[in-house]
């Protein structure tokens, strides 16, 4: 494992007011396009790189998932289609030495392999034959080590062991321009065999079934030379059936099949039996814009080229279609037949019209696979009515397109940020019966996952595919970032990989992931995938981001990977890009992402840059211009729409969640203000209701104590009159006052209380307490109000 690369230098800004504002109007000028200042200005070269892509400027020490082992259908492995190299070797041995002392040097030699494994398929293209590459790297890494006779011995024995559980027909494939074709080829390869072993076993089968059916009618009407041939099989040639047939009983049924439903079963059977499956398995179709060295492959698939690729495989799929209709045709007669449930009011007209739409699923999935090949420049053009037409078909012909990044299928290579870009998957998304994947070879799990889910449903299938790759028409130009036809030369000179290319496409919302498919339901939480994508539910992907100072300090930060930021990778887009002078500073300078979220008014005085690192390992700003920003906008707008299909950052969702929020709050608050309103009242009840009971409870005492004792003496004895129970009761009653006076009234000055009896009479209510303490104290006046009468 090497080491990581040292991380880059920022140079500490240096003020100049009388510059800075010099410079800070020509970097303006070139934002908003004034031509006059680009001399004035610093252009950028292919030495710059995206600061977050700064560490993977050597590809030779990146380990990324290709090669790609592809398993044959004769692997242990096949189930699994295809796997990195990595994991795959280290997964094989561990399969054979579970243990970590057993094959000890072959494990600790394996990253050693495993690059010069790479080292050999370095340049080539296409699928390479995995085996002798295997030989050749062990054959390498004997003569490497020079082990002694022993451990030579026993690394030769696990070498030969690792390679024994490699089959014959597995092959390697290194990332190039056709990946994507090779890993569709092979794919529907394994599928189809699968397919048509299943079928071909359930053809044997009916077709015996409808022959003894035969069988049985011919024993009917007696046992002649052909009948005893058929029954006695492959020992036929031991017997004379002529003779033999004069010497068996001759007997006629009395009940014999109808004549029509015979010659119904006999021409299924033979067409069962004379049918031969064709070999070829899947059809490219291309205008001849994908001629390379992948249509030189086996004999079970053939390219065709024609000017209206979408036209032409709907064209073919109605030929292949009609060939087996017959085919099919004849599979459900016999399963009819052998049920005997056929009805000829009911099924004859059916069978008559039988074409490709009455196919059931698992039949339109044994038509051979037709793919066409189509340039995005076409479909967004003169071919997207032929693509619109096929899309709402429901053939299940899988169409492949690849999607620069950078690129407008709609506008002119020379001004891709012309006008706003065409969005093809958002068109193939409008048919509501096909399926849609854009994706990428950089991603192969999600590749694959794509095709498999297509090849699986019949529906039509449109893969919208980003390489990574430049054209061919800039191949000639001098610059490190361009790979050509001689990829072995490119390689060494390459600055950035195609694969690093492809997945800063992903991240900079340049060409996001996302399938579609109808199969799964109605709605678009259904039918969508958009797991894939990074941060999905951020306008951008934002990533941890280290450097170091003047002073070689470390210091941390976050960055966005935007749009402008892959677009650094695009030599073609380098003129919408100039360097801010070393050094300068100022607050105008906005990174790009923040730029993005200002308003017009506020924008308009700003300059948006991005972060880069030049190969002195330095971290520079660069201006962007305002054409790239509106075209960073738009990528914005497009990933805007995506999140809102998906599910991820709905609108209306987020603002039905609002006003729910709200609503729960207000029930929330209502709720609240409706307990403390009871609470007050209850309270209020409390301590009135409290104040009458302590009043009432202070009266009986007073009313029971000596006053002749003072008001501080002991209450007296009680009376003959009185009871135990009242004695208790007010025993108890002055300790609750006492306990409530204490609560709740503040100390107050003494209060010379009279000896005499007294009643407010105004304030009497009638209420017999007082009669009942003294009868002969109180009485009532003409207006039930006490007063006393007798205060002896």
């Amino acid at each position: 494992m090497s080491s990581a690369p040292p991380l880059p230098t920022l140079h500490a800004p240096q003020s100049d007011p009388q510059s800075e504002t010099a410079t800070l109007r020509t970097l303006h000028h070139f934002h908003l396009g004034d031509p006059s200042v680009e001399r004035e200005t610093l252009s950028i070269n292919s030495e710059h790189l995206p600061a977050l892509l700064s560490p993977f400027r050597d590809v030779s020490k990146i380990r990324y998932d290709y090669p790609l082992i592809l398993f044959s259908r004769h692997s242990q492995y096949r189930d699994q289609h295809a796997e990195p190299l990595s994991s795959f070797l280290k997964e094989h041995i561990d399969s054979f030495a579970p243990s970590d002392n057993s094959a000890r040097i072959l494990k600790d030699n394996l990253g050693w392999l495993e690059v010069a494994i790479r080292n050999e398929i370095d340049g080539l293209e296409g699928p390479q034959q995995l085996q002798p590459l295997i030989e050749q790297a062990s054959s390498a890494l004997q003569q490497h080590l020079a082990l002694s006779e022993e451990n030579a011995t026993s690394l030769q024995s696990d070498l030969t062991q690792m390679s024994e559980g490699i089959h014959a027909k597995d092959q390697l494939l290194p990332y190039d321009r056709y990946t994507t074709i090779h890993l569709m080829i092979h794919l529907v390869h394994g599928r189809f065999h699968a397919r048509w072993d299943t079928f071909e076993e359930e053809l044997k089968t009916l077709s015996r079934q409808l022959n003894q059916l035969l069988d049985v009618e011919r024993h009917k009407q007696g046992d002649d030379a052909e009948t005893l041939e058929r029954s006695i099989g492959s020992n036929a040639s031991h017997f004379n059936t002529d003779i033999l047939s004069t010497l068996m009983p001759q007997q006629s049924a009395t009940v014999q099949m109808p004549e029509e439903r015979r010659k119904r079963i006999e021409q299924a059977a033979a067409i069962l039996e004379e049918f031969e499956p064709n070999p070829i398995q899947v059809r490219f179709i291309h205008s001849g814009d994908f001629t390379g060295p992948w249509d030189k492959h086996p004999e079970h698939f053939e390219t065709i080229v024609d000017s209206d690729p979408c036209s032409k495989a709907a064209a073919l799929f109605d030929t292949q279609a009609e060939a087996l209709a017959t085919l099919f045709a004849a599979c459900r007669i016999a399963r009819l037949e052998v049920d005997n449930h056929y009805d000829a009011v009911v099924h004859d007209p059916w069978f008559e019209n039988f074409g490709w739409e009455a196919f059931s699923e698992e039949e339109l999935l044994l038509v051979p696979a037709t793919v066409a090949l189509e340039s995005s420049l076409r479909l967004a053009g003169e071919g997207m009515s032929a693509f619109s037409k096929l899309l709402n078909s429901g053939r299940p012909i899988q169409i492949l397109t690849r999607i620069k990044g950078h690129g407008n299928p709609a506008a002119a290579e020379a001004e891709p940020f012309h006008d706003f870009r065409l969005e093809l998957g958002y068109i193939a998304t409008a048919h509501r019966q096909c399926y849609v994947s854009q994706t990428s070879a950089a991603r192969y799990q999600h590749l694959m996952r794509g095709f498999l889910e297509a090849t699986e449903i019949p529906r039509t299938g449109v893969h919208l595919i980003n390489t990574g790759m430049q054209d061919e028409l800039i191949l000639q130009e001098a610059d490190p970032h361009l790979i050509g036809s001689n990829v072995q030369k490119a390689r060494k000179q390459f600055l950035m990989d195609p694969w690093m290319v492809s997945g800063a496409a992903l991240e900079g919302r340049v060409h996001p992931f996302f399938r579609i498919n109808p199969k799964k339901g109605d709605t678009f939480s259904e039918r969508m995938d958009f797991s894939v994508n990074p941060q999905a539910e951020k306008d951008w992907a934002i990533h941890p981001f280290s450097y170091r100072n003047d002073a070689g300090e470390m210091e941390h930060t976050e960055l966005a990977f935007t749009f402008a930021d892959y677009a650094l990778l695009i030599p073609q887009l380098r003129n919408h890009f100039r360097q801010i002078p070393e050094g300068f500073g100022s607050e105008m300078l906005t990174p790009i992402a923040e730029y993005l979220t200002l308003s017009d008014e506020a924008a308009f005085a700003r300059v948006p840059f991005v972060w880069t690192v030049n190969e002195e390992n330095e971290l520079h700003k660069v201006v962007v211009s305002r054409e790239l920003v509106l075209a960073s906008k738009d990528r914005l707008n497009y990933w805007h729409t995506l999140q809102e299909l998906s599910g991820v950052r709905n609108p209306h969702a987020e603002e039905a969640v609002n006003e729910a929020n709200l609503l729960a709050e207000a029930k929330r608050n209502s709720a609240i203000s409706e307990l403390n309103a009871a609470h007050e009242t209850a309270l209020s009840t409390l301590r009135n209701n409290a104040t009458t009971e302590v009043m009432g409870k202070l009266a009986q005492v007073l009313m029971g104590m000596d006053l002749q004792q003072g008001f501080n003496a002991t209450p007296a004895a009680a009376t003959t009159t009185a009871t135990p129970t009242t004695a208790t009761a007010t025993e108890t009653a002055t300790e609750e006052v006492t306990e409530v006076a204490a609560e709740e009234a503040t100390p107050e000055p003494a209060i010379e209380v009279s000896e005499d009896p007294w009643i407010d009479s105004i304030l009497c209510t009638t209420c017999n307490d007082c009669l009942a303490i003294n009868p002969q104290m109180f009485v009532y006046n003409d207006d039930k109000q006490a007063y006393i009468t007798d205060p002896n």
